[in-house]
């Protein structure tokens, strides 16, 4: 999902521009809109929607059962992260004025501020083993060029600090099985000919140290769920839209250290969060196919790339999902 964080575009302002969905709204149908031609595992989903009127973020249960919604602030409320053992979710929120990460329960309560920082803090990702949560800041943007960086907390909000440090812009980090790397869009500091950010997906060691980048095609990149096996997923425009300045466009895989990249979807829909299952067998994400108003839901396929199917949605956006077992 691209959200007002990225320069590239701001599908926040889609959802803004689309609230006039509720709950009590039907689901939604499509003769594109097939049902999962699998059996998916078990577990619940958090996920940001506009499904009230406002952002905020949401969780339901694979089957679709026990639609929850989570928070409920004059903010907009996004990015869910699930701690390891999902009895709390970071988020993000501008309900203070401006882009903060917040950790609150499952059920939505014991909401806190954990960054409390003037500058802009958002693009949580609590890690696998629990210790951190990193997140993209511009805290210290310091010299022309340089703007955001990844940065980690500890989930009570202390120990923050900078594990990034270069041109361009950081963000949107996803944290290796291990906890040892994050990877995460980099722009470096190029500028696609539209004049904005080229982001491309980027990796660095969690203590620090030189980033290496992932890929390098054409339009941008944004990277998506990391499997203990190596493969790391992420959304890019460049075969179908190499011109654009959104990464949203077709899903793809790749091992760890760039290579063996793969094409997982195409066309002309736009596909996005990939994201997977707890037991990997499953890549969950957002996708706007079959809905004529541009508006996403919620699919699943294989990790080959078969056998898609529209898990859930309804009137309106829900984007970027994070699934807990």
């Amino acid at each position: 999902m691209q959200i007002c964080g990225r320069v590239v575009v701001c599908a926040a302002v889609a959802l803004v521009a689309s609230c006039t969905a509720r709950a009590t709204e039907p689901l939604r149908t499509s003769t594109q809109s097939a049902p999962p031609q699998f059996a998916v595992a078990g577990g619940v989903i958090a996920f940001s929607s506009d499904l009230g009127g406002d952002i905020d973020v949401w969780s339901i249960r694979t089957d679709g059962r026990n639609l929850r919604r989570l928070t409920d602030s004059s903010g907009a409320d996004q990015s869910p992260s699930w701690s390891p053992d999902g009895r709390r979710i970071a988020f993000r929120s501008n309900r203070d004025g401006n882009d903060e990460v917040y950790v609150m329960d499952a059920d939505g309560s014991n909401e806190r501020n954990l960054t409390r920082n003037p500058h802009s803090d958002y693009s949580p990702a609590w890690s696998p083993d629990g210790r951190w949560i990193a997140f993209a800041s511009d805290r210290d943007a310091g010299s022309p060029g340089y703007a955001n960086d990844i940065w980690l907390v500890r989930p009570d909000g202390t120990g923050a600090h900078r594990i990034t440090y270069q041109l361009g812009i950081d963000e949107y980090p996803v944290w290796s099985p291990d906890s040892r790397r994050v990877a995460f869009g980099c722009s470096g500091g190029r500028i696609l000919p539209q004049g904005v950010a080229d982001f491309e997906v980027c990796v660095v060691q969690a203590q620090g140290g030189p980033v290496r980048r992932l890929t390098d095609g054409a339009g941008s990149s944004s990277v998506g769920g990391w499997a203990p096996d190596g493969t790391i997923l992420f959304t890019s425009s460049r075969e179908d839209r190499p011109n654009s300045v959104s990464s949203s466009g077709d899903l793809f895989a790749m091992r760890e250290d760039g290579s063996a990249v793969r094409q997982l979807t195409r066309g002309p829909d736009l596909d996005t969060d990939p994201t997977w299952s707890p037991d990997w067998r499953v890549i969950l994400f957002a996708s706007d196919r079959g809905n004529e108003d541009g508006s996403t839901d919620l699919w699943v396929m294989r990790p080959d790339g078969t056998k898609l199917g529209r898990l859930w949605g309804r009137t309106g956006e829900e984007q970027e999902p994070a699934w807990h077992r």
